[in-house]
């Protein structure tokens, strides 16, 4: 499945550029992103905490920054900017079998889906 954003989004993104950075965003999860294995506040805590004047400082800050562009995009999908539709390709991009959906998630929209090869390992998400 892959979900198809709009160019646009009011509050969200505002150009093509900026939905083709959603659209990244749309396919890892937060642990994917750096510092992924802190939670929201942890991570604005950290930031609130550290030296101005330590080097640690940016990478906390670039991770805040991927933090709130992640969290906009998956607002934009729980508020039903976005609709999951069926997987646009069907032959698989490694080996060329056929695709399908493997397990629907909790919510409308997710869902996991590899390849039917039990020699070829893809795999996609799509929340």
């Amino acid at each position: 499945m892959t979900t198809n954003l709009p160019a646009v989004v009011p509050g969200h993104w505002d150009s093509e550029e900026g939905a083709a950075k959603a659209r990244e965003y749309v396919k890892i999860g937060r642990e994917q992103l750096a510092h992924g294995e802190l939670s929201d506040l942890a991570l604005a805590n950290a930031i609130f905490m550290a030296d101005r004047r330590s080097p640690n400082l940016l990478p906390l800050q670039t991770a805040a920054k991927d933090r709130i562009r992640w969290l906009s995009v998956q607002l934009a999908i729980a508020q039903g900017v976005g609709r999951a539709t069926e997987l646009e390709m069907d032959k698989c991009p490694k080996c060329g079998d056929r695709v399908v959906t493997v397990d629907i998630g909790p919510r409308p929209g997710m869902a996991t889906w590899s390849c039917i090869n039990p020699k070829c390992d893809y795999e996609g998400f799509c929340t």
